[in-house]
């Protein structure tokens, strides 16, 4: 039997989801989530150390949230990164160029072993 091209998901038992497209397999969710060095405040202590933003015309008073997609694969590193929701474009270059310099992640896992995991990161911007 073929497998269509477009995006599976199997809702697996206890509540567990993983997703196959083209072939390749990840995790949504998993037994251990991947994790950031140190944690959420190593994360936010990064970015907010790592991200440069380009000064905009006006942009003084801008705000708002850029969403970030991106792949765990099982040795920590981050692929396939991507920009699901924008807010402007240097903005977007600004934190895709900030994620390329994130250190290796905890990878997340699944019955004790490594697996991919997609990630959704939320980036908040605030005026200084």
């Amino acid at each position: 039997m073929r497998i269509p091209k477009s995006l599976i998901c199997l809702a697996l038992s206890l509540g567990m989801l993983s997703c196959a497209t083209h072939r390749e397999r990840f995790f949504v969710v998993a037994d251990q989530n991947p994790s950031f060095p140190g944690g959420d405040k190593a994360m936010q202590a990064f970015i907010g150390n790592n991200l440069n933003l380009p000064y905009l015309e006006g942009s003084c008073n801008v705000q708002g949230r850029i969403v970030v997609q991106f792949f765990v694969e099982e040795n920590g590193r981050l692929t396939h990164l991507r920009v699901v929701k924008p807010m402007y474009p240097a903005y977007d270059e600004a934190c895709l160029k900030m994620l390329k310099k994130m250190p290796r992640w905890i990878p997340a896992r699944q019955n004790g072993k490594p697996v991919r995991f997609q990630y959704i990161l939320p980036i908040f911007i605030h005026p200084q």
